[in-house]
């Protein structure tokens, strides 16, 4: 029984240890982003490390397998195989151990803020709609230029035409010497 007891604790702490090492070696360096894709290729989850946090998204009603990219700011690449275990969590496989989402993320000295939603806020998403609309507001003003030119350029004309009508004037009262 003692034996049992003692072999139980000393594997239990093997596999803690296993576990440890082999998560710390998968760093997640600050601004780090994550895409999980299922087996038919559609973005599921979305996520990146900010501060002291993992941020990720993940749509409801996943099941199956799935396949993590975590792209570092340096441009580095890590992928792991993912499974959902019976309860829908998330499950990587890290050099050969099933590690949580969130054990992950401990490990790498990050909280996990998991939303799980029908709407992935995508942040790059996000930053072009912002670009858009900024671009947006840049061609409102450059169109606002373009009008205030052209009209520049019709009270140019209509002083030029203001001027040829002075001077056809000073002609005319020129030929009117003349004969």
């Amino acid at each position: 029984m003692k034996r049992n007891r003692l072999l139980r604790t000393t594997l239990t702490g093997l596999a803690a240890l296993t576990l440890a090492v082999s998560t710390a070696a998968a760093a997640l360096p600050l601004g780090a982003r994550l895409e999980l894709r299922d087996d038919a290729g559609n973005v599921v989850g979305l996520g990146q490390v900010e501060r002291d946090e993992l941020e990720f998204d993940l749509l409801p009603g996943q099941a199956g397998f799935a396949t993590l990219t975590v792209t570092a700011a340096d441009g580095s690449v890590l992928t792991y195989d993912v499974h959902y275990s019976g309860s829908g969590e998330v499950m990587l496989v890290v050099d050969g151990a099933v590690v949580s989402l969130a054990d992950f993320a401990a490990s790498n000295g990050l909280a996990l803020d998991l939303d799980v939603d029908d709407d992935l806020d995508d942040a790059d998403a996000d930053d072009e709609a912002d670009d858009d609309a900024d671009d947006d507001a840049d061609d409102d003003v450059d169109d606002a230029d373009d009008d205030d030119q052209d009209d520049d350029q019709d009270d140019d004309e209509e002083d030029d035409d203001e001027d040829d009508d002075e001077d056809d004037d000073a002609d005319d009262a020129d030929d009117g010497d003349d004969d």
